[in-house]
């Protein structure tokens, strides 16, 4: 991702879709120098589309779990 955007950066678009926000990059990423250039290259000159607050994957885990066939 770090090559990907440096070769990109003020050349040409990149779309990053992702459901999570940036923060959570940062600490996900083993190479704190690279997580910290990504998110900045990310957050520089962007466009935020938010789709909202709904957690799909929420929603559906908390209907499984309310199902009479769900085990753990």
């Amino acid at each position: 991702m770090f090559a990907v955007l440096s070769d990109r950066e003020y050349t040409l678009p990149t779309i990053i879709v992702s459901q999570t926000d940036p923060e959570y990059w940062v600490t996900v990423i083993p190479d704190k120098i690279a997580g910290d250039f990504i998110v900045n290259r990310l957050a520089t000159n962007t466009r935020w589309l938010p789709l909202g607050a709904l957690d799909i994957r929420k929603q559906l885990g908390d209907q499984d779990r309310k199902s009479k066939d769900f085990w753990e």
